[in-house]
């Protein structure tokens, strides 16, 4: 509405006040409610006279950014080569196509879509494309607009619905705990590697020990069972090597501070070196899905757990499909409802006994010891 069309329409109240107004009201009150009427409108006009349309429609022409998108890289003649694609989507075509096809039959918002206005929606491949871009070289959200055609907004809406939908797809699958299988697998992957014998793996963060649920599973006697013996004594749980500020507990292998017999030297050594190998683990992860090196960008934390478990996911499923996992998956395992008891009981007995031999330091200071020897 104009500022012309305003100030008619203004006039034409004043009149009508006038005119059903009778001589019987009392002059003051007509005059006021014509000043407030008029102070609005001269207040509502001024606002409008000093409104701007900040928000643009832009015709992105999405068609065109489906079409060069699935030229370049999905036709049966892409213009770039599998390598190519392997380096710059960080997985094999074969692995991306399945992932985009399951989270279609998983969520209503990744298929293909008819807008309000009759056209076709975003493709399914422009949208996990978007998501896929940030998370491996945490592009800013709007720098996919001019190949892909999409608008920062949303970009950020498919990353956040991309990874929620990736958990709850395949969470269960690649974020599973490890098998006895798996337990076996990784002593004798590290022992062959690291000569360690029946190592778990290796820890280089103190502040999260006492957050982590690592350790629940062997307080609550479901970890798998790793008996191993050393120097003619026994050891019933496996070990993870840590640096000096960890505790002297059973299932920790520190290196020693200052040594100077040469077995001692030459167990240093090898811990060291084993420790940081296992270590750069989370590098990798870092290089391949660059959003978890730099800065958070969101406040929510169920946006910045779904973020890190869909790169942790990707991640295993990209070392299973080129043949580098520990273990297939075989299927969901059998859960038992757990029921609740009060009391003390001989569960909980056996808890605080499993407590008291996780920190063992004199189990602690004897693997030590037999493991400088063996080595």
């Amino acid at each position: 509405m104009s500022n012309d069309d305003n100030l008619a329409r203004s006039n034409r109240i004043l009149q009508y006040l006038r005119d059903e107004l009778t001589v019987d009201v009392d002059e003051r009150f007509m005059l006021m409610l014509m000043q407030q009427h008029q102070m609005l409108m001269e207040v509502g006009m001024s606002y409008l006279a000093g409104r701007t349309h900040t928000r643009t429609y832009l015709d992105r022409e999405r068609e065109v950014g489906h079409y060069r998108l699935f030229n370049d890289y999905f036709s049966d003649q892409p213009v770039y080569t599998d390598e190519m694609f392997r380096r710059r989507f960080q997985m094999r075509r074969e692995l991306f196509l399945g992932i985009v096809e399951k989270l279609q039959n998983h969520s209503e918002y990744f298929p293909w879509r008819i807008d309000a206005m009759g056209r076709m929606d975003l493709s399914p491949l422009q949208k996990c494309t978007a998501a896929l871009l940030q998370l491996a070289y945490g592009a800013p959200s709007d720098q996919s607009d001019e190949y892909l055609r999409l608008a920062e907004t949303t970009a950020i809406d498919y990353l956040i619905n991309f990874c929620k939908c990736v958990y709850e797809v395949f969470g269960d699958q690649y974020l599973r705990r490890p098998t006895v299988a798996d337990t076996q697998h990784l002593l004798e992957m590290h022992e062959r590697r690291h000569g360690f014998p029946d190592m778990l793996g290796s820890r280089n963060d103190i502040n999260v020990l006492y957050e982590s649920p690592l350790f629940n599973k062997v307080l609550e006697g479901g970890a798998p069972e790793v008996y191993f013996t050393i120097n003619d004594t026994t050891y019933t749980k496996g070990y993870y090597l840590t640096d000096g500020i960890y505790p002297t507990w059973a299932t920790f292998v520190k290196s020693f501070p200052y040594p100077k017999d040469p077995k001692r030297k030459k167990f240093k050594e090898r811990q060291e070196t084993a420790r940081k190998d296992v270590e750069r683990v989370f590098g990798v992860l870092q290089a391949r899905w660059t959003i978890v090196r730099g800065p958070v960008r969101y406040w929510s934390r169920d946006i910045l757990r779904d973020i890190m478990y869909t790169c942790i996911i990707l991640h295993n499923m990209i070392i299973e499909d080129e043949g580098d996992a520990v273990s297939n998956w075989m299927g969901y395992e059998e859960n038992h409802p757990t029921r609740v008891k009060q009391g003390f009981t001989p569960e909980f007995q056996e808890y605080l006994w499993r407590n008291c031999e996780l920190c063992d330091s004199e189990i602690h200071h004897q693997l030590r010891v037999d493991l400088a020897e063996h080595i």
